[in-house]
Protein backbone atom coordinates (compact mmCIF):
# COMPACT_ATOMS: atom_id res chain seq x y z
CA UNK A 1 0.00 0.00 0.00
CA UNK A 2 1.37 3.07 -1.16
CA UNK A 3 -0.16 6.43 0.46
CA UNK A 4 0.10 9.72 -0.72
CA UNK A 5 -2.33 11.94 -0.37
CA UNK A 6 -5.60 12.58 2.46
CA UNK A 7 -8.25 11.99 -0.50
CA UNK A 8 -7.20 9.18 -2.25
CA UNK A 9 -6.23 7.01 -0.13
CA UNK A 10 -6.55 4.87 3.36
CA UNK A 11 -8.32 7.24 6.22
CA UNK A 12 -7.49 7.23 9.70
CA UNK A 13 -8.87 4.75 12.37
CA UNK A 14 -12.15 4.76 12.66
CA UNK A 15 -14.25 3.71 15.50
CA UNK A 16 -15.20 0.44 13.87
CA UNK A 17 -11.06 -0.25 13.20
CA UNK A 18 -10.61 0.95 16.61
CA UNK A 19 -13.75 -1.21 18.14
CA UNK A 20 -12.24 -4.75 16.50
CA UNK A 21 -8.73 -4.12 17.49
CA UNK A 22 -9.46 -3.91 21.69
CA UNK A 23 -11.74 -6.06 21.11
CA UNK A 24 -9.19 -8.50 19.70
CA UNK A 25 -6.62 -7.37 22.80
CA UNK A 26 -9.50 -8.21 25.04
CA UNK A 27 -9.79 -11.52 23.84
CA UNK A 28 -5.88 -12.42 24.58
CA UNK A 29 -6.81 -11.51 28.16
CA UNK A 30 -9.73 -12.53 28.91
CA UNK A 31 -11.08 -15.13 26.59
CA UNK A 32 -14.10 -14.62 23.37
CA UNK A 33 -16.60 -12.10 23.91
CA UNK A 34 -20.27 -13.16 24.39
CA UNK A 35 -21.01 -10.32 21.84
CA UNK A 36 -20.60 -11.66 18.17
CA UNK A 37 -18.87 -9.27 15.77
CA UNK A 38 -18.53 -9.40 11.55
CA UNK A 39 -14.48 -9.62 10.38
CA UNK A 40 -13.20 -6.47 9.54
CA UNK A 41 -11.99 -6.36 5.96
CA UNK A 42 -9.45 -3.52 5.32
CA UNK A 43 -9.24 -2.26 2.16
CA UNK A 44 -7.27 0.88 0.61
CA UNK A 45 -6.46 2.58 -2.80
CA UNK A 46 -3.08 4.47 -2.32
CA UNK A 47 -0.94 2.28 -5.02
CA UNK A 48 -3.27 3.41 -8.13
CA UNK A 49 -2.73 6.95 -6.79
CA UNK A 50 1.24 6.54 -6.37
CA UNK A 51 1.71 6.05 -9.48
CA UNK A 52 -1.65 8.16 -11.01
CA UNK A 53 -3.25 5.42 -12.44
CA UNK A 54 -6.89 4.76 -11.76
CA UNK A 55 -7.59 3.31 -8.19
CA UNK A 56 -10.98 2.93 -8.81
CA UNK A 57 -10.64 0.12 -10.93
CA UNK A 58 -8.24 -1.58 -8.99
CA UNK A 59 -10.88 -1.19 -6.24
CA UNK A 60 -13.28 -2.70 -8.52
CA UNK A 61 -11.46 -5.42 -9.06
CA UNK A 62 -11.32 -6.47 -5.50
CA UNK A 63 -15.43 -5.66 -4.94
CA UNK A 64 -15.92 -8.02 -8.30
CA UNK A 65 -13.79 -10.84 -6.68
CA UNK A 66 -15.26 -10.87 -3.56
CA UNK A 67 -18.80 -10.36 -4.30
CA UNK A 68 -21.18 -8.27 -3.12
CA UNK A 69 -22.62 -10.36 -0.65
CA UNK A 70 -19.77 -9.77 2.09
CA UNK A 71 -20.27 -7.14 4.78
CA UNK A 72 -17.52 -4.21 4.80
CA UNK A 73 -15.85 -1.68 6.77
CA UNK A 74 -14.09 0.26 4.01
CA UNK A 75 -11.39 2.37 5.43
CA UNK A 76 -10.71 4.12 1.82
CA UNK A 77 -12.67 6.43 -0.22
CA UNK A 78 -15.41 5.16 -2.38
CA UNK A 79 -16.96 7.31 -5.36
CA UNK A 80 -19.07 10.11 -3.51
CA UNK A 81 -21.56 12.67 -4.90
CA UNK A 82 -20.54 16.63 -4.79
CA UNK A 83 -22.98 16.92 -1.83
CA UNK A 84 -21.26 13.92 -0.19
CA UNK A 85 -17.58 15.49 -0.82
CA UNK A 86 -18.97 18.55 0.84
CA UNK A 87 -19.76 16.92 3.63
CA UNK A 88 -16.86 14.82 3.83
CA UNK A 89 -14.84 17.40 3.65
CA UNK A 90 -16.16 20.34 6.26
CA UNK A 91 -16.64 16.45 8.40
CA UNK A 92 -12.59 16.18 7.94
CA UNK A 93 -11.86 20.14 8.51
CA UNK A 94 -13.55 20.04 11.89
CA UNK A 95 -11.69 17.22 13.65
CA UNK A 96 -8.59 18.74 11.88
CA UNK A 97 -9.32 22.02 13.61
CA UNK A 98 -9.87 20.04 16.78
CA UNK A 99 -6.64 17.48 16.40
CA UNK A 100 -4.34 20.34 16.17
CA UNK A 101 -6.02 22.44 18.52
CA UNK A 102 -5.67 19.04 20.99
CA UNK A 103 -2.10 18.49 20.48
CA UNK A 104 -0.91 22.21 20.46
CA UNK A 105 -2.61 22.62 24.15
CA UNK A 106 -0.81 19.30 25.09
CA UNK A 107 2.23 20.71 24.02
CA UNK A 108 2.37 24.17 25.06
CA UNK A 109 1.05 22.81 28.51
CA UNK A 110 3.75 19.92 28.51
CA UNK A 111 6.14 22.85 27.78
CA UNK A 112 5.21 25.19 30.40
CA UNK A 113 4.91 22.25 33.09
CA UNK A 114 8.92 21.40 31.97
CA UNK A 115 7.47 17.91 31.06
CA UNK A 116 10.44 15.66 29.05
CA UNK A 117 11.40 12.76 28.29
CA UNK A 118 10.62 10.02 30.06
CA UNK A 119 7.99 12.08 32.03
CA UNK A 120 6.24 12.85 28.84
CA UNK A 121 6.49 9.82 26.70
CA UNK A 122 4.44 8.02 30.08
CA UNK A 123 1.85 11.61 30.02
CA UNK A 124 1.74 10.87 25.95
CA UNK A 125 0.93 7.60 26.43
CA UNK A 126 -1.63 7.93 29.19
CA UNK A 127 -3.29 10.62 26.79
CA UNK A 128 -3.63 8.05 24.14
CA UNK A 129 -4.75 5.49 26.94
CA UNK A 130 -7.65 7.85 27.99
CA UNK A 131 -9.07 8.32 24.65
CA UNK A 132 -10.06 4.35 24.03
CA UNK A 133 -11.56 4.41 27.09
CA UNK A 134 -15.04 5.31 25.19
CA UNK A 135 -14.50 1.91 23.19
CA UNK A 136 -12.75 0.15 25.87
CA UNK A 137 -15.64 0.84 28.99
CA UNK A 138 -18.06 -1.10 26.37
CA UNK A 139 -16.30 -4.11 25.28
CA UNK A 140 -15.09 -4.88 29.74
CA UNK A 141 -18.77 -4.09 30.22
CA UNK A 142 -19.39 -7.16 27.67
CA UNK A 143 -17.28 -9.30 29.75
CA UNK A 144 -18.93 -8.48 33.06
CA UNK A 145 -14.98 -6.50 33.80
CA UNK A 146 -14.14 -2.49 34.63
CA UNK A 147 -11.02 -1.04 33.31
CA UNK A 148 -9.30 -1.93 36.16
CA UNK A 149 -9.04 -5.47 35.10
CA UNK A 150 -6.41 -4.18 33.01
CA UNK A 151 -4.14 -2.93 35.62
CA UNK A 152 -1.38 -5.24 37.47
CA UNK A 153 -0.78 -4.53 40.68
CA UNK A 154 2.47 -3.32 40.88
CA UNK A 155 2.75 -2.33 37.30
CA UNK A 156 0.15 0.02 36.80
CA UNK A 157 2.09 2.26 34.00
CA UNK A 158 3.55 -0.48 32.41
CA UNK A 159 0.07 -2.84 32.44
CA UNK A 160 -1.20 0.26 31.12
CA UNK A 161 1.34 1.23 28.17
CA UNK A 162 1.62 -2.68 26.82
CA UNK A 163 -2.18 -2.89 26.69
CA UNK A 164 -2.05 0.07 24.83
CA UNK A 165 0.30 -1.70 22.46
CA UNK A 166 -2.29 -4.25 21.86
CA UNK A 167 -4.17 -2.08 20.32
CA UNK A 168 -2.04 -1.41 17.04
CA UNK A 169 -3.55 2.03 15.37
CA UNK A 170 -3.68 3.52 18.39
CA UNK A 171 -0.26 2.91 19.59
CA UNK A 172 1.46 3.73 16.09
CA UNK A 173 -0.39 7.24 16.33
CA UNK A 174 0.78 7.66 20.40
CA UNK A 175 4.14 6.77 19.41
CA UNK A 176 4.31 9.26 16.86
CA UNK A 177 2.71 11.74 18.24
CA UNK A 178 5.19 11.29 21.27
CA UNK A 179 8.41 11.59 19.19
CA UNK A 180 6.43 14.68 17.47
CA UNK A 181 5.75 16.22 20.86
CA UNK A 182 9.55 15.56 22.18
CA UNK A 183 10.72 18.43 19.24
CA UNK A 184 9.47 21.53 20.77
CA UNK A 185 10.22 23.51 17.76
CA UNK A 186 7.77 22.54 15.62
CA UNK A 187 4.56 23.38 15.84
CA UNK A 188 1.62 21.52 14.79
CA UNK A 189 -0.23 21.93 11.77
CA UNK A 190 -3.33 20.82 9.76
CA UNK A 191 -0.96 18.18 7.26
CA UNK A 192 -0.27 16.13 10.68
CA UNK A 193 -3.85 15.11 11.32
CA UNK A 194 -3.89 14.42 7.41
CA UNK A 195 -0.78 12.25 7.58
CA UNK A 196 -0.71 10.57 10.93
CA UNK A 197 -4.48 9.37 10.96
CA UNK A 198 -3.23 7.22 7.77
CA UNK A 199 -0.12 6.27 8.77
CA UNK A 200 -1.21 4.67 12.09
CA UNK A 201 -3.47 2.67 10.22
CA UNK A 202 -1.22 1.38 6.95
CA UNK A 203 1.76 0.91 9.47
CA UNK A 204 -0.49 -1.97 11.15
CA UNK A 205 -2.01 -3.41 7.98
CA UNK A 206 0.36 -2.63 5.03
CA UNK A 207 3.40 -4.33 3.77
CA UNK A 208 5.04 -0.98 2.55
CA UNK A 209 4.45 2.84 2.96
CA UNK A 210 5.27 5.58 1.38
CA UNK A 211 5.21 8.69 3.98
CA UNK A 212 6.13 12.10 4.25
CA UNK A 213 9.66 12.67 5.13
CA UNK A 214 9.13 14.20 7.96
CA UNK A 215 6.71 11.14 9.28
CA UNK A 216 8.83 8.65 7.64
CA UNK A 217 11.83 9.74 10.46
CA UNK A 218 9.24 10.41 12.68
CA UNK A 219 8.39 6.71 12.33
CA UNK A 220 11.77 5.69 11.99
CA UNK A 221 12.82 6.96 15.33
CA UNK A 222 10.05 5.27 17.30
CA UNK A 223 10.58 2.41 15.47
CA UNK A 224 7.65 1.46 13.93
CA UNK A 225 8.46 0.19 10.81
CA UNK A 226 10.29 -2.77 12.35
CA UNK A 227 7.55 -3.58 15.25
CA UNK A 228 5.13 -3.64 12.10
CA UNK A 229 7.09 -5.37 9.71
CA UNK A 230 6.49 -2.41 7.39
CA UNK A 231 8.63 -0.92 5.06
CA UNK A 232 8.62 2.68 5.21
CA UNK A 233 10.09 4.78 1.60
CA UNK A 234 9.02 8.97 1.10
CA UNK A 235 9.08 8.00 -2.87
CA UNK A 236 7.54 5.94 -5.20
CA UNK A 237 10.77 5.66 -7.00
CA UNK A 238 11.63 3.80 -3.44
CA UNK A 239 8.07 2.31 -3.98
CA UNK A 240 8.92 0.72 -7.70
CA UNK A 241 12.18 -0.80 -6.57
CA UNK A 242 10.50 -2.68 -3.62
CA UNK A 243 7.77 -4.35 -5.94
CA UNK A 244 10.28 -5.19 -8.45
CA UNK A 245 11.77 -7.13 -5.47
CA UNK A 246 8.95 -8.83 -3.97
CA UNK A 247 7.70 -9.97 -7.63
CA UNK A 248 10.56 -11.91 -8.33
Amino acid sequence: MGERSRWHAIIGPTPALVQSEICTALDRRFGPSPVLRAPLQIFGKGYGHVFRTSADDTFARIYEAVGPDLEYHLLANSALSRDEERTRREHLDYWTGKFVADEQHFADVTAEEGINGAWLDDVARGTEFTALLEYLDTDLAERGLVNGALVLAGREKDSLTEFLREVPTAWNQAEMKRVQHADRGRRWQDNDHYDINPYSVALTYCDALVAEKHWADKIQRADLHAQNACQVMTTADELRLYLAGISR
